[in-house]
């Protein structure tokens, strides 16, 4: 697969939800262009090619899915490529206007790419979901102590503690 750059941000910006972006790349070189692989991206992405609609990743419509630093894998037809230069304009939208964030796509055979996004799902949300999980079976152990010795709060401060973090990872661990 190969990495293609920005070249242009075309509209949006600190006052808007949605971030415009242009990225261009030749379908007649380097790898098979089967899919667009997008490792990070914030909040939620909308991609067309040449101008026809290629996915979404998360809702780019009010309410905005909230998906930070979630993979995405769009896959292409045929019919969505041109020989020579073809566009790919991605729309980012934020549940908080700002600046949003793409640095880099990938485009590539889709085999490739869906192993590179299954390994970054899984460093970037299954790592996430194991420490949480860990969390509990702590927070539970916790819990266990503290009801066995009443008068010892600091276990019960530790156990609100992780029910407090465990809580806020909530939004990031499932793609909305």
């Amino acid at each position: 697969f190969r990495t293609v750059r920005r070249v242009e941000r075309l509209q949006g910006g600190l006052d808007s939800p949605w971030t415009v972006m242009r990225f261009e790349f030749d379908a007649g070189t380097g790898a098979a262009a089967e899919a667009i692989f997008i490792p990070t991206y914030d909040h939620s992405v909308a991609a067309w090619v040449n101008g026809r609609f290629v996915g979404e990743a998360g809702s780019i419509s009010p309410p905005i899915a909230i998906n930070g630093y979630h993979p995405a894998l769009f896959r292409l037809r045929p019919e969505d490529l041109r020989p020579g230069t073809n566009t790919v304009d991605l729309v980012v939208a934020q549940a908080v206007p700002g600046a949003g964030i793409v640095h880099a796509i990938h485009i590539g055979s889709l085999e490739q790419l869906e192993t590179a996004w299954r390994w970054v799902t899984f460093a970037s949300i299954d790592v996430l979901r194991i420490y949480n999980g860990l969390f509990v079976v702590l927070g539970a152990f916790a819990l266990y102590v503290y009801l066995q010795l009443r008068r010892e709060s600091v276990f019960l401060w530790f156990v609100l503690l992780i029910a407090c973090c465990g809580l806020r990872n909530l939004d990031l661990l499932w793609p909305q």
